[in-house]
């Protein structure tokens, strides 16, 4: 059996299942980048999130975060393979 949608949503899958049974190779299909909905128009805070994220990647935020959750001690070992870029 295969299944195949977002990274963070098959981990998800996968801590409920039985240990050893299925896995996430290490294999990326395609990229699937993140975005968030803001009202238009609204530039100051499209500005004051962006700003956010990328100060949260440049001092290890970011990173801490994710080490948090997707590490061989969250239970959920994956590589972080991306950096957060605001703004494309």
């Amino acid at each position: 059996m295969a299944v195949t949608t977002d990274e963070s949503i098959l981990i998800g899958q996968l801590n409920k299942l039985p240990s050893g049974q299925f896995e996430i190779p290490p294999l990326q299909i395609s990229e699937e980048p993140y975005g968030l909905g803001m009202r238009k128009g609204d530039t100051a805070f499209v500005a004051f999130v962006n700003k956010t994220l990328l100060e949260m990647e440049k001092n290890g935020e970011a990173r801490r975060i994710y080490d948090k959750w997707f590490t061989a001690t969250s239970g959920t070992p994956r590589a972080r393979n991306f950096t957060i870029t605001a703004g494309k």
